[in-house]
């Protein structure tokens, strides 16, 4: 009895020690973690870096990965790596990580894509996140991915100067002169930092992020009077090296020369082996030799691995039918930061080239004329500048030769009116003069005073319209419509003017049946008519 008794209190232990275990881990890749605590000091200013919404760094546990070592960054701080799609040669622990990575993104709807590049991180992966993820939620995913037993921890992605930055557990880290060894490992224990043992300058240290977030460690040492430098160690999110063959056609005729281009692009982390281009063989397997052909451009493989990109072209020629596989062309190169110096080797991806089977009858017109030198940019900045130059005093020139124009036609508008007006009252004055021509070589009809008071009421609106006097003066005698307006007429009418309205009043004023002198009336009232008329045309 007592034996089964200590039997379950030894399994009721050894769950409980388990289950605490399994806590206390979760706990530590849970552990505080703040946003606003994300910040560091270079060459003693204070950087406040933007958190990424693109990408997060995700570590893996060591002893997850197969053959795996203990995790190192392996860039240098603040170097940058160039993009690509390039294929890495698979081992072990890249496939774990790519697998696992694959499956991360798959899970989790607000992931998009994964990129592991072992020359900017051994042991670790990089995740693409979905746009319009607010910081909440990039928290709620950080927690979701910590929770898996392969991970180690999980650490947002900074943005510097427009570039997206990685961090890990690492930072550089001097001392001043004079701090002892006591001094600095107790400065180590409280920050929960250690040296790294296998880094020759002796200045590479980790923080144990399972016990303390990164930066707020790094800060604690960076604020230190005892530290004279503190760095961390970044890293780009950026591809360290990529190679792509493309052909400038997909397919063709039997003989055909199409041109192609490898480009190779790399960061400062790698060095690319000259002996990997030095030889490049584009057949597809499948082909006979006899059946290819294939000329590269001149090019020095030695010197040209020391400046990205490197681009080679050349032309090639398929004399058989069918559709071909270019084989992937590897490219060896060294990682001299990397953990593991051992040469590595990426491969461009197979490129598929069709062949028909229909010979053309000309070849001579079948080569593909590709430039090679970029076109030289032209620019017009200062011509342009010139002519807007010349245009804006052209304008402005305009501008004050309109504004006195527009102040003469201002001035002017009031005379032109008043001459258009006087226009149309002498244009109306000569249908009057018309019209009392037309009465006066006419019979005069009878009553001769009705005839007579007619004639002598155009006279007067004849007169008032041809010298611009005021309508107001045509009523009243002959006697007082001549003393108001003689001083307005020329002298030479005034007299023969009194006599005919005179005359016309004393026929008005009597209402003569007939009046005996009217021949006479009629003939100077038309020689008033004309003189006046000609007097009214010199003066217009």
């Amino acid at each position: 009895m007592t034996y089964r008794f200590t039997k379950c209190c030894a399994i009721i232990l050894l769950l409980v020690s388990i289950l605490a275990d399994s806590a206390s881990v979760a706990f530590a890749r849970a552990a505080a973690f703040s946003f606003d605590s994300v910040w560091f000091y270079r060459d003693g200013t204070r950087v406040v870096p933007e958190i990424g919404t693109n990408w997060l760094t995700v570590v893996f546990d060591p002893r997850s990965i197969p053959d795996g070592d203990s995790f190192e960054s392996s860039a240098a701080p603040d170097d940058a790596a160039t993009s690509g799609g390039a294929s890495e040669i698979s081992d072990p622990a890249g496939d774990f990580i790519k697998k696992k990575a694959r499956a991360m993104v798959k899970a989790n709807r607000r992931l998009s894509e994964y990129l592991y590049d072992p020359n900017l991180a051994e042991g670790a992966c990089f995740l693409r996140m979905r746009n319009g993820l607010k910081p909440q939620e990039i928290r709620q995913l950080v927690s979701r991915l910590s929770r898996d037993g392969t991970v180690a921890y999980v650490h947002p992605t900074v943005i510097i100067s427009g570039k997206t930055y990685a961090y890990f557990n690492a930072f550089d880290l001097k001392w001043k002169t004079g701090t002892s060894e006591a001094q600095r490992q107790s400065l180590l224990r409280a920050s929960h930092a250690m040296l790294d043992e296998n880094d020759p300058l002796a200045t590479r240290h980790t923080v144990n992020v399972a016990r303390i977030p990164f930066f707020k460690a790094f800060n604690l040492l960076a604020e230190d009077i005892r530290v004279l430098r503190a760095t961390p160690r970044l890293v780009e999110v950026k591809p360290s090296i990529s190679a792509k063959l493309a052909l400038f056609m997909s397919g063709g005729n039997i003989g055909d020369s199409i041109p192609f281009t490898l480009t190779i692009a790399f960061s400062e982390l790698v060095k690319i082996d000259p002996s990997s281009i030095a030889t490049l063989n584009l057949r597809p397997p499948e082909l006979q030799k006899e059946l290819f052909d294939c000329t590269f451009d001149p090019y020095d493989y030695a010197s040209s691995v020391n400046k990205s990109p490197i681009v080679i072209t050349g032309r090639m020629a398929v004399y058989a039918p069918g559709e071909f596989s270019l084989p992937p062309v590897k490219i060896s190169y060294s990682c001299p930061s990397c953990p593991d110096s051992s040469v590595r080797t990426i491969e461009t991806e197979p490129v598929l080239y069709r062949v028909s089977s229909i010979i053309p009858k000309a070849k001579s017109e079948n080569r593909l004329i590709v430039p090679t030198d970029p076109v030289a940019y032209v620019s017009r900045h200062d011509a342009l500048r010139r002519q807007s130059l010349r245009y804006l005093w052209f304008a402005m020139l305009c501008f004050a030769c309109l504004v006195p124009c527009a102040l003469w036609a201002f001035r002017l508008r009031p005379r032109v009116t008043a001459e258009r007006n006087l226009l149309e009252e002498r244009k109306r004055a000569l249908q009057l003069a018309g019209r009392l021509r037309v009465l006066l070589l006419d019979t005069p009809a009878v009553p001769h005073w009705s005839y007579l008071g007619e004639v002598g009421g155009l006279l007067r609106e004849y007169l008032l319209l041809l010298y611009g006097i005021d309508a107001k003066y045509r009523g009243g005698s002959g006697r007082r419509f001549m003393e108001t307006i003689a001083e307005l007429l020329p002298p030479e009418c005034c007299g023969p003017l009194r006599r005919i309205f005179s005359d016309i009043d004393d026929s008005v004023a009597l209402e003569s049946e007939s009046y005996s002198d009217i021949e006479r009336l009629q003939r100077d009232i038309l020689t008033i008519v004309d003189q006046t008329a000609r007097d009214g045309a010199g003066r217009g």
